[in-house]
């Protein structure tokens, strides 16, 4: 049988992963998964993940040449794309969240945006946000979607279909397409997840004044496995012409906070996880995607470092976030299948 957590130990790691102290990058270059990998039976039965197509080696590859500063030049098409940053849960308690990647765009001439959500607002509230960013945006939309910004932005091309024809491509990093345990757990252990998020009023000054949410729970509910898992595996909606894309992580390391993230879910449900939300279900039902080892769910989208004030300067963003970026950027205007 299965050790169980403590409710109180797990109710601590729940808050610390979504606090200021996020893991720091790695001093070397994460490694590619192969799915098969990923995808034995005891993961769950949605593994087929519904027209998928695996690209962990060209991404990787393109990773590698960003990070030896070897890419060359962008694809020319690139530059004919508004990139909007769509950021996840709580995302206002992670200092520097999503700079490094804001950072690497500009430095790349490339029009970057930043739209910032409410951090605790359920899909159909940050829906409003995000449609009014892609009518604003002055050509057409490339979404970067970290975590829940994810599934956000699915929503505002759900209730504003008009929009999709906007929409170039969509790009979600670590998003939970079919949802999380660590949702379920949340739900199952309210008061607990209420006093951390009254706790985190003392870490964010910006959220001192916020009005308390009418429904504190309704955000978490939207990731919980059981809500995510119609929606994933229904996305007929969605206009064919919006290339999709997802990038999936897995991490066993990012040192004692890191160790500890990571084994909360397999303590909670048996699947390997980026510290928040199981692997698998990071990938997006008909998208291209790729998997990449050793990277938490913080890595990818935050780099503490005290130049990162120098904006524009690329020694200021030189970090996996910022890499990654790029090599997303370089990925997604490739031809399917090309590379190793």
């Amino acid at each position: 049988m299965r050790k169980r957590l403590s409710p109180i130990v797990a109710g601590l790691i729940l808050g610390v992963s979504t606090s200021a102290w996020g893991g720091t990058a790695p001093s070397r270059l994460p490694r590619p998964t192969p799915f098969e990998a990923l995808a034995r039976p005891e993961f769950f039965p949605e593994a087929r993940m519904l027209g998928t197509s695996e690209e962990s080696g060209p991404l990787y590859k393109e990773l590698q040449a960003v990070a030896a500063s070897k890419a060359g030049s962008l694809p020319a098409m690139a530059g004919r794309y508004s990139y909007l940053l769509i950021p996840g849960i709580s995302w206002d308690l992670l200092p520097g969240y999503l700079k490094p990647n804001l950072g690497r765009l500009t430095y790349l001439g490339l029009e970057g945006r930043f739209v910032p959500t409410d951090p605790l607002g359920p899909a159909a509230d940050n829906a409003e946000v995000l449609a009014s960013a892609i009518e604003e945006a002055r050509m057409p939309v490339v979404a970067l979607t970290h975590s829940k910004g994810g599934t956000d932005f699915l929503e505002a091309l759900r209730l504003r279909p008009s929009l999709q024809s906007r929409v170039r491509a969509l790009v979600t990093l670590q998003t939970p397409h079919w949802g999380t345990p660590t949702a379920d757990w949340a739900l199952s252990h309210p008061w607990l997840y209420h006093a951390a998020m009254l706790g985190s009023r003392l870490l964010v000054p910006s959220r001192l004044g916020a009005a308390i949410p009418r429904d504190w729970m309704r955000a978490v509910e939207e990731l919980s496995q059981a809500y995510r898992a119609e929606r994933a595996a229904d996305g007929s909606w969605l206009d064919p012409g919006i290339r999709l894309f997802s990038m999936a992580t897995w991490s066993s390391s990012g040192g004692l906070q890191g160790n500890i993230r990571s084994r909360l879910i397999p303590e909670l449900y048996g699947r390997q996880n980026d510290g928040i939300i199981p692997t698998l279900s990071q990938i997006m039902p008909g998208s291209r995607f790729a998997v990449l080892g050793d990277v938490n769910h913080q890595e990818t989208v935050y780099a503490p470092s005290p130049v990162l004030s120098l904006a524009g300067a690329r020694i200021a963003y030189t970090s996996l976030a910022a890499d990654l970026t790029e090599a997303v950027v370089r990925w997604i205007f490739t031809p399917p299948g090309s590379g190793a």
